[in-house]
């Protein structure tokens, strides 16, 4: 691995990946008819930079549930030369939303345990659902997403021996349940919220929770808003959006807090680097 790929240290450099990977996508849904909205911090980027946040490096889009499960289907069938759609049941997958990956790349992501921690440079696509009449589903899917976390991801040991010990004895049944069961209740649940009636929409796995209810109406009015050298669908109503989830969404972060979220290992094969690195 080490000698047929090239690794990537630079954050522009991923970034000009992210965004070839956001614009195939784009085009996907535009040949097959699906829609999606770019989300989060992609569409904070889209609004205050016109394009992936400078301190970002990965990129966020909703899909309505049926046209996110026509995703996965047209992508294995039409485009599995190119991409590929990570996603539940897959071995090793342990999130309850997809990731369209680019072939020719490895990521390793540093915060994972292996063997959960090896996927491809990808973006993740959420379903969107109907906001539920029963709050407390969206409890009980943030419930399994923290079992799915503490599961599979290295974090440091509690110092407190009871907190400690309490940990321990969930991760001990979360073990013996395995990570599939977490991710197939959180899957279910959010699934079933299929009521088109429902005013609302509501994308839970996105780690947003209720905040990131939005209207129905609002979600369907669309627009193409410039990314980068691209264009993509979002919000056209995006600023009580934003607002709900950032606040002041406009000021950025001072400098000494523009860090990179993520921390992960990107590797790219000879081809995939002249095809869009190469000066």
């Amino acid at each position: 691995m080490e000698n047929e790929y090239i690794e990537i240290t630079k954050l522009e450099e991923r970034q000009k990946l992210l965004v070839a990977l956001l614009e195939r996508f784009h085009a996907i849904c535009q040949e097959n008819g699906l829609v999606y909205n770019i989300f989060g911090g992609t569409l904070l980027g889209a609004v205050r930079h016109q394009g992936i946040i400078p301190w970002d490096d990965d990129v966020d889009v909703t899909m309505p549930r049926a046209d996110y499960n026509k995703f996965i289907e047209v992508v294995r069938k039409k485009y599995s030369d190119q991409f590929v759609a990570h996603a539940y049941p897959d071995d090793y997958y342990i999130y309850p939303f997809v990731k369209f990956g680019m072939r020719g790349t490895v990521l390793y992501e540093s915060l994972v345990k292996a063997p959960f921690n090896k996927l491809t440079l990808n973006m993740d696509v959420f379903p969107n659902d109907s906001y539920p009449v029963d709050e407390s589903v969206i409890d009980v899917c943030e419930k399994c997403e923290r079992s799915i976390i503490s599961l599979t991801y290295n974090f440091p040991k509690r110092r407190n021996p009871i907190i400690r010990l309490r940990n321990e004895i969930k991760n001990f049944v979360g073990r013996c349940r395995g990570v599939k069961h977490y991710l197939k209740k959180q899957i279910d649940l959010l699934s079933a919220l299929n009521d088109e009636s429902s005013d609302f929409m509501v994308c839970p796995s996105s780690g947003f929770g209720r905040k990131g209810r939005l209207k129905r109406c609002i979600y369907y009015d669309r627009i193409l808003y410039r990314f980068s050298e691209i264009e993509v669908w979002g919000i056209r109503n995006y600023h009580d959006h934003l607002t709900n989830l950032y606040g002041d969404y406009m000021t950025p972060p001072p400098p000494e807090k523009r860090q990179c979220p993520h921390s992960s290992r990107l590797l790219v094969s000879d081809d995939i680097f002249k095809r869009y690195l190469a000066p």
